[in-house]
């Protein structure tokens, strides 16, 4: 079994779980190329697209194939200063990524079913038509969120709310409530 972590100095690495081994990635380590979120971006077992997000905002490509990482090249700037967590859109090449603020960006991908999965094959599509960015009112801090649809038959949501026992001003009286369905 194996795992793909991220540090606070932007190192990725991938631990052997068996072996209590690990293989790291990255050359420049830096703060802000943190990791804040590592993203799963496929069902697909054996090899399939990771997104690694960065304190910096920008999302990377990797791809993970039997026992390796490597980097596609591919990096997106989210527009989200200080990010603390991004999710994928269950079956829908979204990846979403949000901070304390409650900033959110909504960013597509292509990704190609190629059990080579050459650099060609992942993209990040940056465009007016394929980038969604909104703020909602209050601090994400300030809600309590959930994720949902772990298992592919379910639609996929995150929902914010504000939590009623904390009486936070920050969510104001109509309060907050954010999902994002993907169905």
């Amino acid at each position: 079994m194996e795992v793909i972590a991220g540090d606070e100095t932007g190192l990725v690495k991938l631990v052997n779980i068996a072996t209590k081994s690990y293989l790291s990635y990255g050359e420049e380590q830096s703060r802000l190329k943190a990791v804040k979120a590592i993203i799963k971006l496929s069902d697909d077992e054996g090899t399939f697209p990771v997104a690694v997000l960065r304190a910096s905002g920008v999302l990377e490509a990797y791809r993970y194939n039997h026992h390796s990482l490597t980097s596609l090249g591919k990096s997106l700037e989210t527009g989200i200063t200080n990010p603390i967590g991004a999710f994928n859109i269950h079956k829908s090449n979204i990846v979403t990524t949000y901070n304390e603020n409650g900033d959110i960006s909504l960013l597509n991908y292509s990704a190609s079913d190629d059990d080579d999965m050459s650099k060609s094959s992942f993209t990040w599509n940056d465009s007016e038509d394929t980038r969604v960015n909104f703020k909602v009112s209050g601090p994400i801090s300030a809600a309590d969120c959930t994720e949902a649809a772990l298992q592919p038959s379910q639609v996929a949501r995150m929902t914010c709310r504000c939590m009623t026992s904390a009486r936070s001003k920050a969510c104001g009286k109509r309060g907050m409530f954010l999902t994002i369905l993907s169905g």
